[in-house]
């Protein structure tokens, strides 16, 4: 019950109306949102961004209370990606690529906002590193192009993706040898964060497979 209840705020255009000991009323209170498939999917991964400059930003200044309120953000992520997930169940038409390919990306970009929320509650605890603020800043970058490639699919974005993707790899490799157990911590959530990043750039890649073999 209390699983429910914390999970239909997430859900747009539902509420909850009644709750007693054994049963919750929830109501559809809009029953076709007046929402965009495509501007929400592309506001979940805007707040995904910001949720990872954040974790680098906020934990070079210090900015405890920053890194401990992405929590919120992800919330908003999850909002964002119920609600394309429901559209998707609607139609099967929703973009130019397979719904399956859509489905994997959605849940890979909710993981993605769990992991960095997780993130943000361990860098809170612990003070700032050089080497890993680069490799946050490297991070960073690599979901910059893999938003780019996402909606503007080149060959040279895909190229610096992989190319910067096992440069992080290595740096977090080298780092897993410090004796910190907190930063020992963030350093796994980081390479976690990392390789779902780039998935979305061979999520990408996947969908232009598909968009040629229907073509042939």
């Amino acid at each position: 019950m209390l699983a429910i209840k914390n999970k239909v705020p997430e859900l747009m255009g539902f509420e909850i109306l009644n709750i007693d000991k054994d049963k919750m009323d929830i109501q559809v209170i809009s029953t076709q949102l007046d929402l965009d498939f495509n501007l929400m999917l592309r506001r979940a991964f805007l707040i995904l961004m910001d949720m990872a400059n954040t974790c680098h930003d906020a934990w070079k200044t210090g900015n405890k209370k920053s890194l401990e309120n992405i929590f919120y953000q992800d919330f908003d992520v999850n909002k964002f990606a119920y609600f394309c997930l429901r559209e998707l169940n609607k139609s099967q038409k929703i973009m130019s690529f397979g719904s399956s390919i859509l489905y994997y990306l959605i849940e890979s970009m909710e993981d993605l906002g769990d992991e960095l929320k997780e993130l943000g509650k361990t860098l809170a605890k612990i003070k700032p590193d050089k080497d890993t603020l680069n490799i946050l800043n490297k991070v960073n970058e690599l979901f910059r192009i893999s938003y780019e490639f996402f909606y503007t699919p080149e060959k040279n974005k895909a190229v610096k993706a992989f190319k910067l993707y096992k440069e992080i790899y290595s740096l977090i490799d080298e780092g897993l040898g410090i004796k910190n157990k907190d930063l020992i911590k963030a350093l796994i959530s980081i390479d976690f964060s990392n390789r779902i990043i780039y998935h979305l750039t061979t999520m990408r890649l996947d969908t232009l497979k598909e968009l040629s073999d229907k073509g042939s």
